[in-house]
């Protein structure tokens, strides 16, 4: 057992030295507003975060820069009347204040994304958005990890469509490959 344990610790040290694959999922609550009116959206996974969508995968490019990629996707209805779909991809840098081998990591990201929506009300897409955040990562046993973040995104005016912004808490599991 001791083996096993010293065996498994000698993988956790391998991985924070080598290449990084990391792949999660995240959930949370965002804030949107636009041209005066607001919307609480709650998801899982949470497809409308403000930096980057609810399905990821990253690849560390050295023991505390990451590159994620992500795609969220929404399908909401308003009444019996209205329905909205949402489909958002994004890329982000993420910058670690500590290397995997520590338990815990905050970190600061910066992001663009891909935003597009349609549905009853007309369509409004694609258009770019730009964010950031401020997350902490922290190791729940073996390559298991759990992140909290909080983030703002915004999606500038476009062809008469109002300028978006979105903050958002969020909360996700990552597998560190």
């Amino acid at each position: 057992m001791v083996a096993a344990l010293a065996l498994g610790i000698g993988l956790d040290d391998a991985r924070a030295q080598g290449p990084r694959v990391e792949l999660g999922i995240d959930s949370g609550v965002e804030h949107q507003t636009a041209h005066g009116d607001h919307f609480t959206l709650v998801g899982f996974p949470m497809a409308t975060s403000s930096a980057l969508p609810g399905i990821r995968i990253g690849f560390a490019s050295g023991p505390v820069m990451q590159f994620e990629l992500g795609l969220g996707f929404t399908l909401a209805a308003y009444g019996d009347e209205e329905t909205t779909t949402e489909v958002r991809s994004g890329a982000s840098l993420l910058f670690f204040a500590a290397p995997p081998a520590e338990s815990v990591r905050p970190y600061v990201r910066a992001g663009v994304q891909l935003y597009s929506l349609s549905g009853d009300c007309g369509s409004d897409g694609p258009r770019f958005g730009f964010g950031g955040g401020l997350g902490l990562e922290a190791r729940l046993t073996g390559p298991a990890w759990f992140r909290f973040e909080g983030s703002y995104a915004n999606f500038p005016e476009k062809d008469g469509h109002p300028a978006v912004g979105a903050l958002a808490g969020r909360f996700g599991l990552s597998l560190i490959l």
